[in-house]
């Protein structure tokens, strides 16, 4: 039975040898020689303000193969079909194919950097002949190892596929069987480039035969090549606030919330700087002042990566200012801070000398006391932030020094004068 099968493909491939035209897109794939040459990626809708770009990819696999129980150590990664079979004359036969798709090297490199994901994909393999029967039924499962290659894969050493499968019936030669594998593909493209799938025959039907074209399918330039089929949408970056016409920059151009706080517009793929004001001014003392992310990034200006849609919120809370004051040394504390929030006052050092002679002499400006928001003769305080405060600090003249000087001074010369009179006095006598 295999050896009258190979004699079939074998005058199938005789017949488009000779034929005179080679067809350039069937299916919507085009001719190509090379996996390589076959992948690309078309624009099917460009960007507008309201709408984002869609991206169409057709990605041929990096390796296919199948497996057989029958000769469980021997590889057939270079063949031109993948036969897929469980025949019940033969009841320990079974045939499973492995496809394996590398979507890094077939999309755009923003896409691969920002892992984004597709919007929808879906796998579409030729089938070159079943059963005499035309009536096979084969399940696709997606395979969570990645690291095999056409090369080595064999019955022994295949990797285990998902429990989950999606099934498909075939009762024709000569067409394509499609299925629909957006959420495997999600879930492998998550935090890897790569996807593979098993296609296994249904236990349910009486007799399963299946031969599918592989990627080293001669004689018609990749036209019946299997093919991953992924579509992107360019994501959209969400930013909620709670206040309209407030302002967003993205990438150096302005935009405005609406009336519900929100703006969202999509954007291409990869990294953007964007920045929200770090205050809304209320009042003489009272403002808006930004707290965080909703991802608790800290800082109003930020980088974000876009390979899928991204939504962030936006923190606000009401701003109260602290104004520290104090006619000498260096004042702390000064500044804006949120509602019922602690704000911490201090001045240092607590002793200035006069400018001048003054200083010289040893006269000094003493802090004293702090005043107003808060009354302490320590020089340092803590403020409750429940409004606009205001701190002084409270200083006093000290002339001990200059005065002590003065007195000691006074006395030195007047000590001398008294002494220098009497050894006069002592001169006079003696003559």
């Amino acid at each position: 039975m295999r050896l009258a099968l190979v004699l079939i493909v074998a005058l199938q491939l005789t017949l488009l040898l000779s034929s005179s035209s080679i067809i350039d897109l069937t299916n919507g794939q085009s001719a190509s020689n090379t996996p390589t040459d076959y992948n690309r990626c078309d624009i099917l809708s460009e960007q507008t303000n309201s709408s984002p770009l869609r991206l169409h990819c057709l990605v041929a696999p990096s390796d296919d193969a199948y497996v057989e129980n029958l000769s469980p150590s021997k590889t057939f990664g270079d063949m031109p079909i993948l036969i897929v079979e469980a025949i019940p004359s033969i009841p320990t036969l079974r045939d499973y194919a492995y496809l394996k798709f590398n979507v890094a090297n077939a999309v755009p490199s923003q896409l691969v950097q920002s892992h984004a994901r597709p919007l929808d994909a879906n796998l579409s393999m030729y089938v070159e002949w079943i059963n005499l029967f035309y009536n096979a039924s084969i399940q696709l499962h997606p395979v969570e190892n990645n690291s095999w290659d056409e090369h080595s894969i064999t019955w022994n050493n295949q990797p285990g596929f998902d429990s989950n499968f999606t099934q498909s019936t075939l009762r024709m030669n000569d067409t394509w069987t499609h299925w629909g594998v957006t959420s495997d593909a999600l879930n492998s493209l998550n935090d890897g480039t790569e996807v593979s799938f098993a296609i296994i025959p249904s236990t349910r039907s009486w007799k399963n035969q299946v031969w599918l074209a592989s990627k080293d399918y001669p004689l018609d330039r990749g036209l019946r090549w299997p093919a991953l089929d992924l579509t992107y949408v360019e994501p959209y970056l969400t930013i909620m606030t709670p206040y309209p016409n407030l302002t967003v920059n993205v990438d150096n151009a302005t935009f405005q919330t609406d009336a519900k706080g929100v703006f969202q517009a999509p954007f291409p793929w990869g990294d953007h700087h964007v920045s929200v004001p770090v205050a809304i001014q209320e009042s003489n003392g009272t403002r808006i002042g930004f707290r965080s992310w909703s991802d608790n990034t800290a800082e109003n200006e930020r980088i974000v990566t876009l390979g899928n849609n991204l939504t962030l919120s936006v923190d606000y809370g009401k701003q109260f200012r602290l104004q520290a004051i104090s006619p000498y040394g260096s004042v702390k504390g000064s500044g804006w801070y949120f509602e019922d929030s602690n704000a911490n006052v201090s001045v240092e050092p607590t002793v200035v000398p006069f400018d001048g002679w003054l200083g010289t002499l040893g006269a000094r400006h003493v802090f004293d006391h702090f005043t107003e928001a808060c009354e302490t003769s320590q020089p340092n305080c803590s403020v409750h932030m429940a409004g606009p405060e205001t701190v002084t600090a409270v200083w006093r003249d000290d002339y001990t020094i200059p005065i002590l000087t003065i007195f000691v001074a006074v006395g030195l010369v007047t000590f001398v004068e008294l002494t220098l009179r009497r050894r006069g006095k002592k001169g006079r006598r003696k003559r």
